[in-house]
């Protein structure tokens, strides 16, 4: 298959029948579904032949990532224009029309580095092999048609952001009533600005200044990052299974906002710590990582699926004081009962946080979603507070900008708790000038 019908297979995907899109390009890419292993790669090839055929599949696959991510992060407006000029509404189209179409649009406003027209022939010669051949004449004149972006795209500031930045309108009104025009179009374009890849160095193992040039002597420019003291912000972002130090479990992939968890929760050497809802297991880790070989880390998740992955990730960090098994979060385990220093509850959300790498969450999420998540997260509150010593603290954490899953879900936890205080809080929002996600911490002391 050609790249753009890769594109086009993981665009239906996602777009018609509801997939994750890293689900999609993983099945794409050669993974083995479910078992979140790469196949073996073929032994390489030797002489320049070899080398331009590496880097001809290289390309093919960022075309493939970048096209479909921005297709998805774009899909609102996208669908506004070619509405404005296609005879038929895109929601009545053929699936494989308008995605075909989308596709052919997203090229030509955003990617300047394809000829406009070697884009609207293929899109029309894709048409015609996925059996839409009598759609091909409008494929062909409505691309023909498409205008460059316009300034404006209506008066109100939530219809006009929900196309500008394709985000569904309940979701901009939201934010603009809490926290105003100019923050919300903050956040809406740094959902749509590219990010550097951030890992988390296992400070326990290695350096961060180590870690940082022996990538820097594997061509991967790899900067220091304020906001968190073991991030490394990477400017490449491919390959990174071959990077030096990823087999050795020197660093674990992260978003720095994720990593602040840990940090907020002042995790010490020798502490006991349990992770409630742990896959993949990014949070357990770290936490294994600051208390040393005298502390003992617990990670939990519902599933064996889930385990499987925190366990994949326990074995190529190579720490032996963290372990995993399957407990769902919500029903209460009285083994567990006052005999931890720091409970973590990275509890399910709305995911509205991480949306520049998730886009096609918000196209899946609706109003009764964050009601149903908030009851869940509740649920699981009410069975996980009782595994804190007295003295030590729980976390509660999302990776949601949602007041109902953020600070109200706190703020009623500590009204029918009173054995507990707040010690600390954040809720961090995605800025321009800024790589981490939006992401909300809260950090509760149990006394008495």
């Amino acid at each position: 298959m050609t790249e753009r019908e890769e594109a086009l297979d993981v665009l239906i995907a996602v777009l018609e029948r509801g997939e994750y899109l890293s689900d999609a390009v993983e099945h794409l890419s050669g993974k083995t579904e479910g078992s979140g292993k790469r196949q073996p790669l073929k032994e390489p090839k030797t002489g320049a032949e070899n080398g331009a055929g590496e880097e001809k599949q290289r390309q093919h696959r960022r075309y493939i990532k970048r096209v479909t991510k921005g297709v998805i992060e774009r899909a609102i407006e996208l669908d506004f224009r070619l509405n404005r000029i296609a005879a038929k509404k895109v929601r009545r189209m053929h699936p494989v029309v308008r995605n075909i179409l989308r596709l052919g649009a997203y090229e030509l406003l955003y990617m300047d580095s394809i000829p406009a027209s070697a884009s609207v022939n293929e899109c029309v010669k894709l048409a015609k092999r996925r059996g839409q051949a009598r759609a091909g004449g409008m494929v062909n004149a409505v691309l023909r048609r498409l205008s460059a972006p316009a300034q404006e795209f209506d008066k109100d500031a939530v219809s006009d952001f929900s196309v500008r930045y394709s985000m569904p309108e309940w979701i901009v009104k939201a934010w603009v009533d809490r926290f105003g025009i100019a923050r919300t179009e903050e956040m809406l374009r740094a959902f749509l600005q590219e990010k550097p890849l951030t890992v988390r160095v296992n400070r326990s193992r290695v350096s961060v200044a180590e870690l940082q040039e022996r990538l820097a002597n594997a061509g991967i420019r790899a900067e220091r990052v304020k906001e968190a003291p073991a991030a490394l912000a990477c400017c490449r972002g491919d390959e990174m299974l071959h990077w030096p130090g990823f087999a050795e479990g020197l660093f674990y992939i992260q978003d720095v906002s994720s990593m602040q968890v840990c940090t907020l929760a002042d995790i010490r050497p020798g502490e006991s710590v349990l992770d409630v809802c742990a896959a993949p297991g990014g949070k357990a880790l770290h936490a294994a990582d600051l208390v040393g070989e005298n502390g003992r880390v617990e990670a939990r998740d519902v599933s064996e699926r889930k385990i499987r992955r925190i366990r994949e990730n326990i074995r190529r960090c190579r720490f032996t004081n963290i372990s995993a098994r399957v407990w769902d979060a919500a029903v209460f385990d009285e083994d567990s009962a006052g005999k931890y220093d720091v409970v973590l509850a990275d509890v399910p959300c709305s995911g509205l946080g991480v949306l520049g790498r998730k886009p096609e969450i918000k196209y899946r999420l609706t109003e009764q979603d964050i009601i149903d998540l908030a009851q869940i997260q509740r649920n699981i509150l009410e069975c996980v507070h009782s595994y804190v010593k007295s003295g030590g603290r729980l976390v509660y954490s999302t990776c949601t900008i949602s007041e109902a899953e953020n600070e109200k879900q706190t703020a009623g936890f500590l009204k029918r708790h009173k054995e507990y205080e707040k010690i600390a809080e954040k809720q961090l929002l995605p800025r321009t000038d800024a790589i981490g996600d939006g992401f909300y911490i809260c950090v509760m002391k149990r006394n008495g």
